[in-house]
Parts: C-alpha cells; sequence; structure tokens
C-alpha cells in the first residue's frame, strides 16, 4: 500500500534558509507535474530575559529574541522517490514534519 504525503510542515529559525527550500520544493514539484498548494505562518517571536549580575544590579538585564519561521505545504503523492530526494537536500538547519496518510 503506497502512502500519500497529505502536508509537509518546515520549521527554522532561519529566514533565508527557508526561503531558498522553499523554492527547491516548488521546482521539484513542478518539475514532475505535482499540484500542491503552500502558505507561510506568521513568525513567533520568543523574548528570553537574563540578569546580567546574580547579586545587586536586578536593572541590568540581557534580552535575547527568537524568532521561528514555519510553512506548509499540502499535496498529494505516491512516489517514495520524491520523498527521499526531498529529505536527501535538507538543511540542517530546518525541521521538517512529513504527515502521511494512506488511503
Amino acid at each position: 500500500m503506497n502512502k500519500i504525503i497529505q502536508e509537509i510542515k518546515i520549521k527554522t529559525v532561519h529566514k533565508k534558509c527557508l526561503i531558498l527550500y522553499n523554492k527547491f520544493i516548488i521546482g521539484i514539484l513542478k518539475l514532475h507535474n505535482i499540484k500542491f498548494s503552500y502558505f507561510n505562518y506568521p513568525s513567533k517571536k520568543k523574548t528570553f530575559t537574563f540578569l546580567k549580575s546574580p547579586h545587586v544590579h536586578k536593572k541590568s538585564k540581557e534580552h535575547f529574541h527568537v524568532v521561528n519561521y514555519k510553512s506548509v505545504f499540502k499535496l498529494s503523492i505516491n512516489e517514495k522517490q520524491l520523498i527521499k530526494l526531498l529529505m536527501m537536500y535538507k538543511p540542517t538547519t530546518l525541521n521538517i514534519k512529513i504527515i502521511l496518510n494512506g488511503r
């Protein structure tokens, strides 16, 4: 029984890496004539605050910001080779979650 991909979720903290990988996936899917749709979620920002001095100076704080970027592709294919191709050229900074549903 072949599996059909329903969604590919991509998450990263590097915006340029996400844009380049999205272009790569779009090129591969257009090359194989696969219908797809994709959209980008709004970026989520997290702020971490640490005290610089562990003793008295509470006003001296240091702030760090982390921005998460996320995009989702929705498609349906039966080719396992294409799944391997998409995962083979994945940068290390990306987290990819593939949701499979069999018919």
